[in-house]
């Protein structure tokens, strides 16, 4: 069985990939974000991923790490929560029947929206590290028969939430990241400063009313109820992306 141990710390993964490599018949290999988003066609070969969801090394770091893993350009600095970006891909190359995705993360649950944007990126169970990391055998039982350790989560009441509707994040990301006003959302910028991009905001804002669709509440008097402000927008975006997650410091050296 070949197993992938995928993060961003170092530590982690040197930690993981002894603790499978004890089991007979599995071969683990330890890698970053970039090597893995580097792999792909060679996910079809892959049996099971171990992978983490929140990517806190700072800029320079990944820019280090994309040269080493030879891609043209870094990951996107504006996505925190890149182990969801990564499993998008491994699922370009490799189904679930072929290749098993397990996510570990602190952060895989703390927000509605994160744990939306996971689902829809083709990950098969989800962990938090108290969950599986205590010891060597409940981990390598979590990756190698994780159905009989993943708790039964239960569905999100959207409506309760403040939604019209399930949200459709990993459609949503994609809008912003092809939208020239996507980084002034993302930031919560005004226009005012990039008047050229006025019009953009307001496409974007009518496209992600359709994909993340607030309820709104019906008012009484003649004035229709108003969608969210863009700042409301960047806020839920912000979340899936993991960009309201802690980061390491940029050093200049």
């Amino acid at each position: 069985m070949r197993v992938v141990v995928v993060d961003d710390q170092s530590s982690q993964r040197d930690g993981r990939v002894p603790w499978l490599s004890w089991v007979p018949g599995v071969e683990p290999v330890g890698m970053d974000f970039e090597q893995a988003m580097a792999l792909r066609e060679a996910w079809a070969n892959i049996d099971v991923v171990v992978l983490d969801g929140h990517d806190r090394r700072s800029a320079r770091r990944r820019h280090e790490a994309a040269s080493r893993a030879g891609m043209s350009e870094p990951l996107p600095d504006h996505d925190r929560y890149i182990g969801a970006r990564i499993a998008q891909s491994i699922r370009t190359y490799s189904p679930p029947e072929t290749t098993r995705i397990v996510l570990i993360s602190a952060h895989a649950r703390d927000s509605d929206l994160r744990a939306r944007r996971i689902a829809q990126s083709g990950v098969d169970y989800v962990f938090e590290h108290y969950e599986v990391d205590h010891d060597a055998t409940t981990f390598v039982r979590a990756v190698l028969e994780p159905w009989a350790l993943s708790p039964r989560d239960s569905p999100i009441d959207w409506k309760a939430q403040g939604y019209a509707r399930e949200p459709d994040v990993a459609a949503a990301i994609r809008t912003v990241e092809e939208s020239p006003a996507g980084s002034m959302l993302l930031s919560d910028g005004t226009h005012r400063t990039h008047p050229e991009h006025e019009w953009a905001v307001r496409s974007l804002r009518q496209r992600l009313q359709l994909l993340i669709s607030p309820r709104l509440e019906s008012t009484s008097g003649p004035r229709h109820p108003r969608a969210p402000r863009k700042s409301w927008y960047s806020e839920q975006l912000r979340q899936a992306l993991g960009l309201d997650l802690p980061r390491d410091p940029e050093h200049p050296s």
